[in-house]
């Protein structure tokens, strides 16, 4: 197909998610993301029960903060099939966090648009079992951030030096 969107299996699009990031991708920037509701799940008396629903995450891109921080959940990402092509796939090797990765990757090459309209809702799962819940004590969240840290670094040189030489 000409574009791409994730869809992990307990998670939830709304229906007009789709639509949203194809029009924003027809009329824009080949990477474009949606709001989502963030449903928190504590394991409790043999079941999941929610003990939140809020939208976590609502922020316009910014590629630096991006590299310190993934505010993208994958759900939310539609982009062309062919930005595979400067960017690369998925790292192999990780566990998780790998959409965070490509997510970094991609934001050294392309601009994204945020839409600001909530088109779809994630599950984020608290208890000892739950890759989300355990996510952050991961050895990769760290792998991540040193591998995109030396990037992040020479944009900031870049800019400095871009502003210096317009006399700012």
């Amino acid at each position: 197909s000409k574009y791409v969107a994730y869809l992990d299996d307990d998670d939830m699009y709304f229906p007009d998610h789709l639509h949203t990031l194809v029009s924003a991708l027809e009329s824009s920037s080949p990477f474009v993301y949606a709001d989502a509701y963030q449903e928190a799940k504590k394991y409790e008396n043999n079941k999941w029960n929610r003990i939140s629903k809020t939208v976590k995450f609502s922020r316009d891109f910014d590629a630096g903060c991006l590299a310190e921080n993934n505010y993208i959940p994958i759900l939310c990402i539609g982009h062309r099939r062919d930005c595979f092509e400067q960017t690369g796939l998925f790292e192999e090797g990780f566990p998780n966090a790998m959409d965070w990765d490509l997510w970094v990757k991609a934001s050294r090459v392309y601009d994204f648009k945020h839409i600001k309209n909530i088109t779809s809702m994630y599950e984020y799962r608290l208890g000892p079992d739950s890759l989300s819940g355990r996510q952050l004590d991961n050895i990769f969240y760290s792998t991540i951030l040193r591998k995109h840290h030396l990037y992040r670094a020479r944009q900031i040189w870049k800019d400095i030096f871009s502003k210096a030489d317009q006399g700012l």
